[in-house]
């Protein structure tokens, strides 16, 4: 497991709310097919303090961060980090996942996890690449147990198709209450529109 000597244990979001890493719950990997090139790792972590008003996303005092590393392209000949090739924020597939934690937010489903907080930070000198992106996302854990813990590849096709049958359940209802909201929102444009017309 990877320590991550050039980040810092606590990370303050810009709202002032302190969070520390606790223990790795993966191992420090490549993302592939992501640009620019990335490391992600997820870690238990903990909110030390808070100096802004408390929010529902951000009750829980354990939550799961998310830490992405933008890398040297590995196709590059050079060994060097080139800080030309640094990029001042996070990629597309973290914007993706940002919305996809909204998502889960406004439906107010219990199945998937909500955004907390999100940073960018830079790496220094001596980061995988100097300049380069650090994103670090704060997400609240969901109930139950982890499909790893359960020895999902090991159950019997049965329990899987029992498991994956539930998990098409709660994301429909996700993606329901998030068509019903944006069909609610569109109604009220409508409405604002013909009353003001």
């Amino acid at each position: 497991m990877a320590s991550l000597p050039f980040l810092d244990k606590e990370i303050t979001s810009s709202n002032g709310t302190s969070y520390e890493r606790l223990d790795p719950i993966t191992d420090f990997r490549q993302c592939h097919g992501v640009v620019p090139p990335e490391r992600r790792i997820l870690y238990c972590c903990r909110r030390l303090s808070s100096a802004a008003p408390a929010t529902p996303n951000d009750g829980q005092e354990e939550c799961i961060m998310k830490i992405k590393v933008q890398i040297p392209d590995c196709t590059d000949s050079n060994p060097v980090p080139d800080p030309q090739l640094s990029h001042p924020t996070h990629s597309a597939a973290t914007a993706h996942e940002l919305e996809a934690l909204q998502i889960f937010g406004d439906a107010g489903t219990e199945y998937g996890p909500r955004l907390v907080a999100f940073e960018t930070l830079h790496q220094g000198p001596d980061g995988l690449l100097p300049g380069g992106y650090i994103s670090c996302t704060i997400m609240t854990t969901i109930p139950g147990k982890s499909l790893f813990d359960l020895g999902y590849w090991s159950l019997e096709p049965d329990d899987r198709a029992e498991i994956q049958e539930s998990f098409f359940e709660a994301l429909a209802y996700v993606v329901d209450r998030r068509t019903h909201s944006l069909e609610t929102s569109q109604a009220d444009k409508v409405t604002k529109v013909q009353c003001e017309s």
